[in-house]
């Protein structure tokens, strides 16, 4: 069930005096766990007394720094000391975890290094790695049924080659099926007095630890709104799939309502200036958009796709036209795309 192979298990138990010592180890592919310490069962409190907890994948290694202790009662488990270390960066779990009563749980990420995570869990070359410091909080109170989940998030200095663009912060609240977020990209190069990039709305989406008959409600109302002024796509470094080297500049002021089964998307969306090139040719292009969508009709403006001046045969691609949606999806087309680009060297 694991899907890959696991090898390496070594266990070793040591039974006394109701106190187990216990010395664990195990590999898998690209990934390792060690655990060494004792479970204490002389008591109705189940105690896991770790001196050792070390978890690794793909290089990314979090051990603990001091000795860990989970305390399991009945139907409770209690974080009392749960802290693991990477360099300068923690990762904290603290309070209870209870199947029916109200939760008092705090996950908390400190001080990790985005360009560390890119390039250890997603596996990006070094020089392709965007990079920023990054924490994150999370409280969880209510009951399993009926969770209430507060989530904060910040990204402050996030950086592509040299190049700083800012900080992403926000966060969501979840309440009674509802998770309310709001996101935003802050550059005080780009845009002093306000955000660059703004996402916010309220998702009917049901995060129950336990007894969801449906995790998405079709039929309730949805609000999702991005907003973006002059945004700079190479924030996004190489993380996006199929092209690297991302640059440009991004116009929005888009919203989507209605239901999930009845969406109904306004606005516009432009982008001007961008850059990028392909991973599968290796080639650069330039690309322009601009569309608007108002009661279900789409209006391509403009559209362009085109070799970067200078490269051998190389071509240009360009669009416009209208088309009728039905939520998010196309309908019927009147568009015009006419051109070539070069796609193989």
């Amino acid at each position: 069930f694991a899907g890959a192979d696991i090898r390496n298990i070594q266990l070793d138990i040591n039974l006394k005096n109701r106190i187990a010592g216990l010395n664990f180890s195990s590999s898998m592919e690209n990934s390792s766990v060690r655990l060494n310490g004792d479970v204490d069962i002389s008591s109705n409190v189940i105690k896991l007394l770790l001196d050792t907890l070390d978890l690794n994948y793909n290089g990314f290694r979090l051990i603990n720094k001091q000795r860990t202790e989970i305390d399991y009662a009945r139907n409770d488990i209690n974080f009392k000391n749960f802290v693991l270390g990477r360099d300068s960066a923690q990762l904290i779990i603290k309070g209870t975890l209870s199947k029916y009563y109200n939760q008092n749980l705090n996950i908390s990420f400190i001080n990790f290094k985005g360009r560390d995570i890119v390039t250890t869990l997603l596996q990006l070359k070094v020089e392709s790695a965007p990079d920023a410091n990054i924490s994150c909080n999370t409280d969880i109170s209510g009951t399993f049924t009926n969770p209430i989940i507060k989530f904060s998030l910040n990204f402050d200095n996030v950086s592509y080659k040299n190049n700083n663009f800012g900080s992403f912060t926000g966060g969501f609240n979840y309440l009674n099926k509802n998770l309310a977020f709001d996101f935003k990209f802050l550059s005080q190069q780009l845009n002093p007095n306000d955000a660059a990039l703004k996402i916010n709305g309220n998702l009917p989406i049901d995060l129950a630890f336990l007894g969801a008959n449906e995790r998405i409600n079709n039929n309730s109302p949805v609000d999702f709104k991005m907003t973006a002024d002059n945004f700079n796509l190479g924030a996004f470094g190489d993380m996006l799939p199929l092209i690297k080297r991302l640059s440009g500049a991004l116009k929005a002021n888009l919203e989507i309502t209605g239901s999930f089964n009845d969406l109904k998307p306004n606005g516009f969306i432009e982008m001007s200036n961008v850059l990028f090139v392909a991973e599968n040719n290796n080639i650069e292009y330039n690309a322009e958009l601009k569309a608007t969508i108002l009661n279900q009709n789409l209006n391509l403006e403009n559209l362009v796709l085109q070799n970067i001046p200078g490269e051998k045969d190389g071509g240009k691609i360009t669009g416009n036209g209208t088309a009728v949606l039905n939520g998010c999806k196309l309908v019927s087309s009147d568009l015009n795309i006419n051109g070539d680009v070069k796609v193989l060297n």
